[in-house]
């Protein structure tokens, strides 16, 4: 619960553009994160998910700051993250197919930004036609 409100924080506080703010839930979200990776409780399919959720929330602050090489990192994680999630039942299949979605649009989006339309492209078009080719979103995007 409380490595979830820390990634709420950080989207919050990027919709109104504080990076100060970023920055705080940043650092405390990550002391969180490693102390709920760590805890016995939680299976390896959690910590990843729970991972790749964070570095995609996280991935706000550098992109407001204009800091591209940690922004490079953390979609690097938070996508790496996400493609390697696999459930070993129905409902885990379900949660790493909702993870993968928004980490591949995110990172088209952090492409775009990069200055890399193509790879942006090439993403979303991933999304369409492997990930969920029934949601129109990410078509609508693609064109």
């Amino acid at each position: 619960m409380r490595l979830s409100l820390h990634i709420a924080a950080m989207v919050a506080a990027s919709r109104v553009k504080d990076d100060a703010q970023i920055a705080y839930w940043r650092t405390r979200g990550g002391e969180i994160l490693g102390r709920y990776t760590r805890h016995p409780e939680v299976s390896g399919f959690e910590a990843t998910l729970m991972t790749s959720r964070f570095y995609r929330a996280a991935g706000f602050l550098p992109f407001l700051t204009g800091d591209t090489d940690l922004l490079k990192s953390d979609m690097a994680t938070w996508l790496g993250l996400a493609r390697e999630l696999r459930g070993q039942n129905t409902k885990e299949s379900i949660l790493a197919r909702e993870n993968l979605f928004p980490a591949l649009e995110s990172a088209a989006r952090t492409l775009s930004f990069l200055g890399d339309p193509d790879g942006a492209e090439k993403l979303m078009l991933e999304i369409a036609e492997s990930v969920d080719p029934l949601d129109s979103k990410a078509w609508l995007q693609i064109g």
